[in-house]
């Protein structure tokens, strides 16, 4: 009797053949790492996010208190933490860039004012080469360096404006209804020198306000800006309408202390404006 001759499984059945792992053309193949490598990496990488995630959270808490000083400090050096945990991260790096901004405009000494301010130009900075398209980023970089233009006064700091005003551009080409953007613009253009030394120009500062004020309109410093460029233009019944305006907002949550320490500017202007009137009619 003839034995049936048994096909060799290897040769005919190829497809049920388990690869050799160590195969150097495997589909998920990654050199010099083993799976478990990976899974740890990939583990690691997780469990940075996860901690940055939650730094973010309680900078975010220390910064919604900011209208006590130590808690904008707080807030700053949390999310310098989560920054090392999270390198080049956008919104850590504009979150910082305007926590440093802020510390700038309430700092006590002028070495802390030229602290801040190249920390908060360093940030913003980083912030729009990571995220170039990105409008926040390039209005933080404006902010920022304004700031360092009024710490350097003279031709560097005149110089240092036409860069702010270049940054806060790219903002609002970007995202027309940065209101914030727009505010910084109409502050430049009213408080710098005019041309040729420089580029004040009342009109573009006019058009900003009204655009920040438009964009941005329960926010009371866009009133503010729009209010002194009327008053720069002795407009002063149009000025009076934007600072009546101001002691009616409801400050927005991401704006508390900002709004009322504006409300407390527009009182001043609108008391200053009231003595005047009745200086004129006496």
């Amino acid at each position: 009797m003839k034995i049936k001759k048994v096909p060799d499984p290897t040769k005919q059945y190829n497809a049920l053949v388990v690869p050799d792992p160590t195969e150097k053309r495997r589909a998920f193949a990654v050199p010099g790492l083993t799976w478990l490598s990976l899974f740890i990496i990939i583990s690691g990488f997780v469990c940075m996010q996860s901690l940055a995630s939650s730094l973010q959270q309680q900078a975010e808490m220390s910064w919604a208190k900011r209208e006590d000083p130590t808690q904008t400090k707080v807030a700053i050096q949390l999310w310098e933490k989560a920054l090392e945990e999270s390198p080049q991260n956008p919104s850590i790096l504009v979150a910082l860039a305007k926590a440093c901004g802020r510390e700038y405009r309430h700092a006590d000494s002028k070495n802390e004012r030229q602290s801040v301010s190249e920390l908060a130009l360093r940030y913003a900075k980083e912030a729009t080469e990571v995220a170039p398209q990105n409008a926040d980023a390039w209005t933080e970089y404006g902010e920022a360096l304004a700031q360092k233009a009024d710490f350097n006064k003279g031709l560097g700091g005149l110089k240092l404006v036409k860069q702010a005003v270049t940054a806060l551009e790219k903002a609002v080409a970007l995202n027309p209804k940065q209101s914030y953007a727009h505010m910084l613009l109409s502050q430049i253009y009213r408080q710098a020198p005019g041309r040729p030394l420089s580029i004040g120009n009342i009109d573009k500062s006019l058009e900003h306000g009204k655009l920040a004020v438009e964009s941005g309109p329960n926010y009371a410093i866009n009133h503010l800006a729009l209010a002194k460029v009327y008053l720069e233009l002795k407009e002063k019944e149009k000025a009076r309408e934007q600072l009546e305006l101001i002691a009616k907002l409801t400050p927005p949550d991401d704006n508390v202390p900002e709004t009322k320490s504006d409300q407390e500017t527009a009182k001043e202007l609108l008391d200053k404006l009231q003595i005047e009137k009745t200086k004129g009619k006496s």
